[in-house]
């Protein structure tokens, strides 16, 4: 008998459930879009990245990011090519990210993007070695290509 309760109860709350109306996902927000601007990068100096930190045993990857653009320029997001090579100079990897950041001019915050090492195998040379474990140091270049900046 309670089984037998337990089943309506269950069918009630499941034809309940498929009369709900489908909730439509939203379209883009136009004034959200309209207040940023995206500039492509000539400049070299715009942006600065520095204390890139990688261990080995690590899934993220943390740098600081510093936004040398003029008076009312909060940055938002960058887009920024990675490329990882050994000490020789010989290339393991490349990618480029879109990075969402809120930097107003002239400050710096610490950014972070999942790793590109899933395997545990590589170490920023500049960070500490892993003792118990064989690791690959290795060098990184970030090239921003774009930034997207609050109006």
């Amino acid at each position: 008998m309670n089984r037998l309760i337990c089943l309506l109860i269950a069918l009630t709350s499941l034809g309940a459930y498929a009369a709900l109306p489908k909730l439509k996902r939203p379209k883009a927000d136009v004034t959200a879009e309209a207040v940023m601007d995206s500039i492509p990068l000539p400049r070299t100096d715009a942006v600065r990245f520095s204390g890139y930190e990688k261990e080995n045993r690590s899934t993220r990857e943390t740098f600081f990011v510093t936004n040398n653009l003029g008076a009312d320029s909060t940055l938002t997001a960058i887009e920024v090519t990675f490329t990882y090579s050994t000490m020789d100079g010989r290339q393991l990897h490349q990618r480029t990210e879109l990075i969402h950041c809120l930097i107003p001019s002239g400050e710096t915050r610490a950014l972070s993007i999942p790793t590109w090492d899933t395997n545990h195998s590589f170490h920023y040379y500049l960070s500490t070695p892993p003792r118990q474990r064989r690791s690959t140091p290795f060098r990184i270049t970030s090239t921003p290509l774009r930034l997207i900046l609050l109006k």
